[in-house]
């Protein structure tokens, strides 16, 4: 059977459309991938971020309890209570090599650096990296009522909440970690 022009034509056609679908089905879906991939990214980096926010109070409720038991005094003169320096409101950490974490306080929403010494800090710094994110951390001071043995009995614990933001492509995003730290010692 002798195959007519035209219909080489069509069949070329028809080859070219489905080698055309497949190739852009194939970059469609490599795209896809590498936003979810970066999505992803930015996430586990944020919600990284907020644990360290969490970690910084956590770690100044522990000096607290670290001076309170060595029965260090602090600038009134009185024992270092387990909340002392860590007093309700909006804050930002700052980690100092020589100290270790500090809170301090801002105006607006301060941007995350990174440090040449590899740690994360929120001031302006020498050699500082600047990052797509900033953070935020509140805290807000309750207690809870227990009963014990027929007595009620009130239980104080920081209510700590890291709000973490950024903006990439697809828009602002934030993430909120939030934690109760109790006195339990």
């Amino acid at each position: 059977m002798k195959l007519r022009p035209a219909q080489n034509l069509l069949e070329m056609m028809i080859a070219i459309g489905v080698i055309m679908v497949t190739v852009f089905g194939t970059i469609s879906l490599i795209i896809s991938t590498i936003t979810a991939s970066r999505i992803s990214q930015n996430r586990i980096e944020a919600t990284n971020l907020a644990r360290e926010g969490i970690e910084a109070v956590r770690s100044i409720r522990d000096s607290n309890w670290l001076k309170r038991s060595q029965n260090v005094k602090n600038l009134a003169g009185t024992i270092f209570a387990w909340d002392e320096n860590l007093s309700a409101g909006n804050w930002y950490a700052v980690f100092i090599p020589t100290t270790g974490w500090t809170l301090s306080t801002s105006g607006s929403t301060v941007k995350i650096n990174l440090a040449p010494a590899g740690y994360y800090t929120q001031e302006n710094c020498g050699g500082c990296v600047g990052t797509k994110y900033s953070r935020q951390i509140t805290i807000a001071k309750s207690s809870d009522t227990v009963s014990i043995g027929g007595s009620s009995k009130d239980i104080y614990f920081l209510d700590v909440s890291v709000k973490v933001s950024w903006s990439d492509r697809l828009g602002g995003r934030s993430l909120t970690a939030r934690e109760k730290l109790y006195d339990w010692k």
